[in-house]
């Protein structure tokens, strides 16, 4: 059922944009955009999820140190084939709940997006239970076992909390999970790993994050009473000196303390919180954006340490509310003559109005169900309006009307995360990445280069010209990314890379000279990349 189309205030707004020449209001009023929004990436499913990682990545164990293996943590008389056999299972498991998703992702579109990241685990699983058949101890592969482990155990909590998910989905993540303990035992460990560099990252982040929350306090005349400040200085400094705890012992123990961890990250919201709480609704920016940026990072942290999501239907509430304020905003800055100079200038009061009553019929629906699966379907009709506001309106010539729709960005963004939901495309995650792969890029090229002159194979032509091709190939990708290049041409893009990577790989794989080690270091960074890029793609 569609919302119904509720107008704001902007009526006013109609009438001098029919007397500027923008068509007449209850033309424009009544133009309806669900229809041709909902068709937009509607079926979109990218080529490479089926058969991008299924290379074979041994090459990539190969180290600096040339075999030395790294100081392990876990017993010594663990037996490498029983993991390898926990392994396989754990693999299997995880391709049939691969297949169970790719049937249900018409119906629950939020699945898509981790298709690539599941298919992942399996190759990952496989790869490593066919090294530990041989191996003679677990010394090598511990990080990797790790991280696996870590990744699941992230990936699964996110899965089941998605709403409408069946309870085949939810009997297939706990064919996993079960699968998963299995491993855990193998390998001698009681609990679930966590990812202790990401829980460093993250604290930082966090920690910053209410530092600059601080120091806005401080300076904003948003908030006029000095007794008002002062308390709230004092307690998000406070939370600023918990922030600073959690992250001294993540990064202080090589293997930190879940149940302990996860005290002091509740100690850190019973700070925080009351402090986000008295904020909610105020009108300054640069507060919203603070707050906004330290529930982000709380979300992060949360999701590190393995606390179950739920969903805060009051902090919805004041989402929902505060987007509504950066689209007051947005409109308060936009002058006629703005909107005269926009492409499809007919369109963009009847996008504006759309978009605006889609929070109306989330916020009815939050009043008139608990059902967070409602919630979902409600937010559905923002993100669709969004795309279209977004679309027509992110070629304004102003400064400042860019940045009120980076605003609009971050704040649905936020909503998503909220409602444990994926599916926004992240360009500036995603030109990171490209970033990162075409830096590598030019290290391999180099490395091989000097492997090249000195083994000289008879293929040296061809690998010179790969090499080359897939430099080029991947410095126009990072340009198309940064520059707005549609998602389906970088959905083209990123698979005709992927491809040139892969011949690259199966020539790099054969060196013979010192440089080995280096072109390893370079390509156990590239794929994952890739993998991060597709699963971003997909949404």
């Amino acid at each position: 059922m569609r919302p119904p189309l509720k107008l704001s205030a902007k009526l006013a707004f109609a009438a001098a944009a029919a007397a500027a020449g923008l068509g007449s209001a209850s033309d424009i009023l009544a133009q309806g955009r669900y229809d041709r929004i909902a068709r937009k990436d509607a079926d979109v499913t990218p080529a490479s999820v089926d058969q991008t990682l299924n290379i074979d990545r041994s090459f990539e164990s190969n180290r600096y140190d040339y075999g030395t293996p790294t100081t392990s943590t876990l017993p010594s008389n663990l037996d490498p084939r029983k993991v390898a056999d926990a392994l396989a299972a754990f693999s299997r498991e995880m391709n049939s709940l691969y297949a169970v998703l790719r049937a249900e992702e018409r119906s629950v579109p939020s699945l898509r997006s981790y298709l690539v990241e599941v298919q992942g685990y399996a190759v990952d699983a496989d790869l490593l239970a066919r090294d530990l058949k041989t191996a003679q101890s677990l010394a090598r592969h511990e990080a990797e076992l790790r991280e696996l482990d870590s990744g699941w155990n992230r990936t699964s909590r996110r899965l089941v909390s998605i709403p409408g998910l069946s309870r085949t989905a939810a009997q297939a993540i706990q064919a996993v999970d079960a699968a998963t303990k299995t491993v855990e035992s193998s390998l001698n460990i009681g609990s679930p790993t966590l990812d202790r560099k990401a829980l460093v990252d993250t604290a930082v982040q966090l920690r910053t994050a209410v530092r600059y929350l601080s120091d806005t306090i401080e300076f904003t005349d948003a908030i006029p009473s000095s007794a008002e400040r002062n308390s709230l200085r004092i307690n998000c400094n406070q939370a600023r000196l918990q922030a600073d705890r959690m992250f001294g012992l993540v990064f202080d123990a090589a293997r930190p303390d879940r149940a302990y961890l996860i005290e002091e990250y509740r100690k850190f919201t019973q700070l925080m919180n009351p402090v986000i709480g008295k904020l909610r609704g105020n009108p300054d920016r640069a507060l919203g954006r603070d707050v906004r940026n330290v529930q982000d990072y709380q979300r992060q942290f949360a999701d590190l340490l393995l606390i179950d999501r739920g969903i805060d239907a009051d902090q919805l509430g004041y989402m929902v509310s505060d987007l509504q304020q950066d689209v007051e905003r947005f409109f308060n800055n936009t002058t006629l003559e703005l909107l005269r100079d926009i492409p499809r200038n007919e369109e963009a009061l009847a996008s504006g109005n759309a978009f605006w009553g889609t929070f109306a019929n989330f916020t009815d629906t939050m009043a008139n169900s608990k059902d967070p699966a409602d919630w979902s379907y409600a937010y559905g009709f923002i993100d669709e309006q969004w795309r279209d506001f977004r679309s027509i309106f992110s070629e304004i010539n102003s400064e400042q009307a860019r940045a009120d729709l980076k605003e609009i960005e971050a704040g649905m963004n936020a909503l998503r995360e909220s409602l444990n939901l994926t599916g926004s495309f992240d360009r500036g995650a995603v030109a990171d990445l490209a970033a990162r792969i075409e830096t590598n890029a030019v290290s391999i090229k180099r490395d091989a280069e000097a492997w090249l002159r000195v083994s000289r194979p008879s293929y040296t032509n061809a690998a010179r010209a790969d090499m080359v091709d897939y430099e080029l190939k991947s410095r126009a990708f990072h340009e198309a990314v940064v520059n707005g290049r549609p998602l389906n041409e970088l959905r083209q893009m990123e698979t005709d890379l992927f491809e040139q990577w892969k011949l690259v790989y199966g020539h790099i794989k054969n060196c013979d000279t010192r440089e080995r080690a280096y072109l390893a270091s370079s390509a156990r960074d590239t794929t994952p990349a890739f993998r991060e890029v597709q699963v971003a793609l997909a949404k």
